[in-house]
């Protein structure tokens, strides 16, 4: 299956480039896609995201770390703004080591999140309140862009 069939399943949009090799791997190495603003899209998100980095040669704890990366942040921006498409861009570059930059944007309606300092482990028995601590914790770096009213954009960098 490809993309473009994976989109149409979650009534989304895909694009990925290129044909050639890239360091041994496919040379599609950024991918973007647009999932519905609704928790029953997380599955078909981890599911793509899973796919397209196990494809590039992603170790499984690189993969694993991405998900869950990609899926707290699928799953916050959901909650921000539910029923409006949160867009998902998967960048990578080879060095000494894979690097990927992962990218989620949405609109919000609500606030924004708190600055990346205070995010902190919320109480360990809370039912909610720890996914950008986990997002802080597997990113070598994250930035936050709320320059644009109602939109809000992740950008995490992934090594591995």
């Amino acid at each position: 299956m490809n993309a473009s069939d994976r989109s149409a399943q979650h009534n989304g949009s895909a694009a990925s480039n290129g044909d050639a090799e890239f360091e041994g791997r496919p040379a599609d190495h950024s991918h973007h896609a647009s999932y519905p603003g609704d928790h029953r899209a997380l599955a078909p998100i981890r599911a793509d995201v899973g796919r397209w980095f196990s494809e590039r040669g992603f170790s499984a704890d690189g993969i694993e770390r991405a998900v869950l990366l990609v899926s707290e942040l699928c799953s916050n921006a959901v909650e921000a703004g539910p029923d409006h498409p949160v867009d998902v861009r998967l960048i990578l570059a080879a060095g000494p080591r894979l690097q990927a930059t992962i990218t989620v944007a949405n609109t919000t309606l609500g606030d924004a999140p708190p600055p990346i300092d205070r995010w902190i482990a919320a109480d360990p028995l809370a039912p909610r309140g720890r996914g950008l601590a986990i997002v802080n914790a597997l990113s070598d770096q994250v930035q936050v862009d709320t320059s644009v009213p109602g939109r809000i954009t992740v950008v995490a960098h992934l090594s591995d």
